[in-house]
């Protein structure tokens, strides 16, 4: 309903994310149901652009651009939404705190994909990139609950995957986030 009220192009954002939020309740609720979770094959490239579409219009106006290498042939073996809630919750960061460039890679790496998310931001002091994956961590003040980055890496850890945290190349901090799956 609020939605309403805003401008076109926000309309549209809002929406967006309601329908993700929508779809990843009913999914719970299903899987209540059912009592079992299913496996899934997630495309990496096709995942990745649909939350890009959603975060673009956010880096738009400031003018970060998004640089993305991965091969359309990778697949996690995870449920999409719990990809997208894993891989969201770390492009939501990398958006916050960019300058100006954004940069995802996946390869293979032993029995992982490694899905690299890089920014030119400020980046994180050594001592905090461990922290930063914990329920409750937040480093900005008076930004975000600090809940993103530790649901993330409870989503890889449920897979058997996990989350690891750098200096980026670009300047500022790089996740890895390392999935099952097939190149």
């Amino acid at each position: 309903q609020l939605a309403d009220n805003l401008p076109k192009r926000e309309q549209t954002l809002i929406r967006q994310q309601v329908d993700l939020i929508r779809q990843r309740a009913d999914r719970q609720l299903q899987s209540a149901r059912l009592g079992v979770e299913q496996m899934a094959q997630t495309g990496l490239a096709s995942l990745t652009g649909k939350l890009i579409s959603v975060l673009a219009p956010v880096t738009a106006a400031r003018g970060v651009k998004w640089k993305i290498e991965i091969d359309e042939a990778m697949t996690a073996d995870m449920d999409p939404a719990d990809l997208a809630e894993a891989l969201g919750n770390v492009l939501d960061n990398a958006t916050r705190y960019a300058e100006k460039t954004i940069s995802i890679s996946a390869e293979r790496e032993g029995a992982f994909l490694r899905l690299d998310v890089e920014d030119d931001g400020p980046g994180v002091n050594d001592e905090d990139l461990v922290a930063i994956s914990q329920r409750g961590v937040h480093l900005a003040e008076d930004e975000g609950t600090g809940l993103g980055l530790a649901i993330s890496s409870d989503v890889l850890n449920a897979y058997g995957g996990r989350i690891t945290f750098a200096r980026s190349d670009i300047g500022g901090l790089k996740a890895s986030l390392y999935l099952p799956g097939q190149a």
